[in-house]
């Protein structure tokens, strides 16, 4: 399965000035092949695992045993990460609405949070998932010892070894460390592999396969748009690079915000994915455009004025679904004696979806606001693997049309030595009361 990508509501023909011209592509056409190029040959060659990720299959057996223990064993899994660590899980596992053993994505360390979770599991049949690249994020660190100390208060000396999994780079690191001590089982992160590019990996796909989910569906549908680049020369034909021309384009006419705009409640947690994996990989060097979250049809109501009426300053994605006859009907009988009312007899909320998302699309591009729409026929896992591949490739052609680093993050590093200098102020402030 794959989607439908138009991008003729971002062309002058459609949104007159705040447009672009149909020729866009030509300038950047040379940059683009290089990139293909560079893809092509770091798949030959191996030096980028992202793109062999698609066709692995070898590491859903390597962790089967312990699957079916966690599904076995628990009746809760708590996963521990942060950013890239929890974000392609949680796109994944949106997916799943009755998962069993129950999955609690815990990214935050807010700490009402843990204790109202807490309050209402079973530490017999709870496990961990903890996952960091580096092992060395401190939120990450700090959930994982507090955790493991509660566990075996609760459960005793052995309740580490058996109601936790770590997944982080085989390297030594601080998380490694604890868990060689604690004797927790392991499963190696391809260093090669960033966290934000990571949700094809057993990162995003261990959650799914504990909730029952056969992982590989994921995998095809990634290697669906992966097998259109390397099948052809012709980077017109590639949706990712064209997706990404369309970005740096507008860029250069003022559209510096990105709004991801899907209808579907499942696609909530994809743009959150969305939005690290755009700000994090592109927002370099004075270069890059601000990733916005919104939601179908809930932004109509709190954001659509301002899109509509305010700053012209933004490039629209819809993604939109199909929704139409899906649903619980309106009887016409309850609203034959209501004039107002009489639009929604025989209407099911799937027809009434379809129709908003449809006038919302047709209004923005009436009011000359940019707006490109990825039409998706339906939600399935191997979808998500084609919509995630589409934009981390998007997200590569793009990173090279500004000429810096899709895979680095070099920003990050002063907040985190920051963070540590306060951490310590503040320890020494508790210790002096």
């Amino acid at each position: 399965m794959y989607f439908h990508q138009d991008i003729s509501g971002c062309l002058n023909k459609s949104v007159k000035d705040q447009g672009i011209g149909p020729d866009f592509l030509k300038p950047l056409q040379g940059q683009l092949e290089k990139t293909l190029h560079s893809l092509k040959k770091a798949y030959e060659d191996e030096t980028l695992p992202l793109l062999r990720l698609p066709y692995l299959r070898k590491d859903f057996h390597d962790v089967k045993d312990l699957v079916l223990r966690l599904q076995d064993d628990f009746s809760d899994i708590i996963i521990l990460g942060t950013g890239g660590s929890s974000l392609g899980g949680q796109a994944l596992c949106a997916l799943v609405p009755h998962a069993h053993p129950r999955l609690h994505f815990m990214e935050n360390i807010d700490p009402q949070t843990f204790e109202d979770l807490f309050s209402i599991i079973n530490p017999q049949t709870t496990a961990f998932i903890v996952i960091s690249k580096s092992g060395e994020t401190a939120e990450t660190l700090l959930q994982f010892m507090v955790c493991v100390k509660k566990w075996t208060k609760e459960l005793g000396p052995n309740a580490p070894r058996d109601h936790f999994v770590i997944i982080t780079e085989p390297k030594e690191s601080s998380l490694k460390k604890l868990g060689d001590q604690f004797h927790i089982p392991l499963i190696d992160h391809d260093p090669e592999i960033g966290g934000r590019f990571s949700a094809l990996s057993l990162v995003g796909l261990l959650p799914l396969m504990v909730a029952g989910i056969d992982p590989v569906p994921v995998r095809e549908g990634a290697a669906r748009v992966f097998d259109r680049l390397l099948t052809t020369d012709d980077v017109t034909k590639i949706d990712a690079a064209v997706g990404a021309a369309l970005s740096f384009s507008l860029d250069k006419r003022g559209k510096s915000l990105s709004v991801l705009m899907p209808y579907a409640d499942r696609l909530h947690p994809f743009v959150f994915w969305y939005r690290q994996l755009w700000a994090e990989s592109l927002g370099k060097k004075g270069c890059g455009t601000t990733p916005l979250l919104s939601w179908g049809t809930v932004d109509q109501h709190s954001q659509l004025q301002l899109y509509l009426d305010g700053p012209q300053d933004k490039m629209f994605t819809i993604i939109k679904s199909k929704f139409q006859g899906g649903g619980l009907k309106v009887l016409p009988e309850l609203v034959a004696d209501y004039p107002d009312l009489r639009f929604l007899s025989d209407a099911s909320m799937g027809d009434l979806m379809e129709a908003e998302q449809k006038a919302t699309i047709d209004t923005l591009i009436k009011n000359h606001r940019p707006t490109r729409v990825l039409e998706v026929p339906e939600l399935t896992f191997d979808f998500m693997g084609t919509l995630m591949m589409h934009f981390m490739l998007e997200t590569i052609f793009l990173a090279d049309l500004y000429k810096i680093n899709a895979f680095d993050q070099p920003a990050v590093e002063s907040g985190k030595i920051l963070a540590k200098k306060y951490l310590q102020e503040i320890l020494e402030e508790n210790r002096r009361g």
